[in-house]
């Protein structure tokens, strides 16, 4: 029987000679896939840096996928966008018109970098292009008070022209609908794209109760999609730890019904950052959970507990880390035993 797939994010670091030895370390542990991130400082600075880690992760047996980590804004990470500050006019707007630090996901400033960075991704020779937690700024609204995006004029013309009356400032059904499908037009020519690259294209999707599994099957069911995830980071969505199993079992399960009977492989990640000292045997169970669950490929944010980010790093990053080592030889070792 295969060893069982783990996919482990990379970042903070470009110096080639210490990413072989981080990399070596990744396919020790039994990592099948390294996830790059690839921000706008890794397309304008980077491009052939980017290409020289996929080649010596290659040599290791790895392979590897690209994440557009914050590209334009409306992807997840922690880096910052050089187009939101070039593109001011292209950036949403909340619906009482100020700008935010995202760009328009229908406007041409967006797609122009999507394209280079796709180009970046097929040179580099990467197999997957992960899109990770697309999002408009700012969430639908809980409550009548809270700002939501986009209400940039672009979005109100195109609004005003589906419905025939001008877009209100106040979240409705009709606006709801509208946002939707914005996103998910975005998302089905990003992919559209990648296809023409010859690239594969992966899903990572937030688990929210407002949107739920809404237009998960269709995303899906696109050509081009062959991995479909989700980051159910249950300590970043502060789920007490007596709710762990039931709250990640169920996001599981929609996000395996989605794929049910289509050729699309799935993957959960695991929260390997910001864990809070005595939460940390918690990963392990949700390594096994993923498991009964016949999720495809566990994943993991990110290689050695995100320790060099002090804003994301554990109470106890060796703890968590090593936490993580033993789950993945335990699950390697249950497949080949």
């Amino acid at each position: 029987m295969n060893r069982p797939d783990l996919g482990i994010a990379y970042f903070g670091n470009r110096y080639p000679n210490h990413a072989r030895a981080d990399l070596a370390e990744m396919a020790a542990l039994g990592t099948t896939t390294v996830v790059h991130t690839c921000s706008e400082a890794d397309l304008r600075w980077n491009p052939g840096t980017m290409a020289e880690l996929v080649s010596i992760g290659n040599e290791l047996g790895l392979t590897a996928w690209f994440t557009p980590w914050a590209l334009g804004g409306i992807f997840g990470g922690e880096a910052s966008s050089y187009a939101v500050m070039e593109h001011p006019e292209a950036t949403q707007r909340d619906n009482l018109g100020q700008p935010l630090p995202a760009l328009c996901l229908d406007q041409e400033p967006l797609r122009a970098l999507i394209r280079r960075w796709l180009d970046c991704a097929a040179a580099a020779g990467v197999t997957v292009v992960t899109w990770d937690e697309p999002h408009l700024a700012l969430p639908n609204p809980k409550s009548p008070d809270d700002r939501w995006s986009c209400r940039c004029g672009h979005c109100q013309a195109r609004f005003a022209q589906r419905f025939g009356h001008p877009m209100p400032a106040v979240w409705t059904d009709e606006v709801a609908d509208f946002q939707h499908d914005t996103t998910m037009r975005a998302l089905e020519w990003m992919i559209a794209e990648a296809t023409a690259r010859g690239l594969e294209s992966g899903l990572v999707l937030l688990p929210d109760e407002a949107i739920g599994d809404r237009g998960w099957r269709a995303l899906a069911s696109l050509p081009g999609v062959t991995w479909f995830g989700l980051t159910p980071y249950w300590v970043f969505e502060q789920v007490p730890s007596e709710n762990v199993e039931p709250w990640l079992q169920q996001w599981l399960e929609r996000m395996q019904a989605a794929i049910d009977g289509l050729p699309v492989r799935s993957v959960g990640w695991i929260q390997a950052f910001a864990i809070p000292a005595g939460r940390e045997a918690e990963l392990a169970r949700g390594i096994e959970i993923m498991d009964e669950l016949d999720i495809d490929m566990v994943a993991v944010w990110a290689f050695r507990a995100c320790a060099a980010m002090s804003e994301l790093a554990p109470a106890d990053p060796l703890k968590v880390w090593t936490t993580i080592e033993t789950a993945v030889r335990a699950r390697a070792a249950g497949v080949n035993g």
